[in-house]
């Protein structure tokens, strides 16, 4: 990962640990993220796949029924937090 990437990362993570549930539909994280430091989305993508693969992230796809939503972009991504998980 270059330091661009290592940036992004660092602020998408920022962004989740801001919410009180540290959950966002990608969408919503993308246009966050736009606006407020005016990343691109193919960059907030390869950072998620990044975050998702060190499993700092959790990315799910949201089934909705609703055919007004068909094709529309419902994943949704989480924050693992450290220990998360941990039986001990």
């Amino acid at each position: 990962m270059n330091q661009r990437e290592s940036e992004i990362s660092q602020i998408v993570l920022a962004c989740l640990r801001q919410r009180e549930r540290r959950a966002l539909f990608v969408t919503e994280l993308c246009m966050a993220l736009r606006k407020a430091h005016g990343i691109n989305v193919s960059d907030i993508e390869r950072a998620l796949a990044a975050l998702e693969a060190d499993w700092s992230v959790v990315i799910r796809d949201h089934y909705c029924a609703d055919p007004h939503v068909v094709g529309t972009d419902l994943r949704i991504v989480a924050l693992v937090e450290p220990g998360a998980g941990d039986d001990g």
